[in-house]
């Protein structure tokens, strides 16, 4: 058995994510309790997706109704405006992906997009989706002086690629208060 104490927010973005394979912006449309707590997860004798018992056990404990739901929200938009700039250069063959914070930034080797997206998801707080149509794995560069969110933005302005922000149907987590009216007209969606 493993106990990891942490947030009620980190423990369902961290347990959705390896399960469908992406990462879940939360909506919580139902304040989470604040703190940290004991997570204990005992995996032993059981196949079975371990989402649904984490989700049984923070409705109980805290009242609230956790589901997956395909939601319009604010996001940032990865494009390529141009096509592929010319700061990607082509990972070769049998390249690992790996990235590595520098003086000047960061570099990447054998990145794809939707592995930079997620990155970008990370450090700006917000949902990026990749709609750069750009296949394949590359090398490069994010350079910045310090880690400011308007410098990261302006690092992937001068890699050639363009974020804005836009609205998007995205899946998320929507955390409600149990038996509210809003839990009850979701349901009926």
């Amino acid at each position: 058995m493993q106990t990891k104490r942490c947030s009620l927010l980190k423990v369902l973005t961290e347990t959705a994510t390896p399960i469908w394979g992406q990462d879940l912006p939360v909506l919580d449309e139902a304040p989470l309790p604040g703190g940290t707590y004991d997570v204990s997860v005992n995996p032993e004798g059981r196949d079975d997706d371990p989402w649904p018992l984490l989700v049984k056990a923070c409705e109980g404990a805290f009242g609230v109704r956790i589901r997956r739901a395909r939601r319009n929200t604010g996001v940032y938009v990865l494009a390529a405006p141009q096509g592929r700039p010319g700061g990607l250069r082509p990972a070769r063959p049998g390249e690992r992906s790996k990235a590595a914070s520098t003086a000047s930034g960061y570099s990447f080797e054998a990145w794809d997009m939707r592995e930079l997206a997620r990155f970008l998801a990370m450090n700006l707080s917000k949902t990026v989706v990749n709609e750069t149509a750009i296949k394949g794995a590359y090398t490069f560069e994010l350079k910045m002086d310090g880690s400011t969110q308007t410098e990261l933005l302006a690092a992937v302005k001068e890699l050639g690629l363009e974020l804005k922000e836009a609205q998007r149907p995205v899946e998320v987590i929507v955390v409600q208060k149990a038996g509210s009216a809003t839990s009850a007209a979701s349901d009926a969606r």
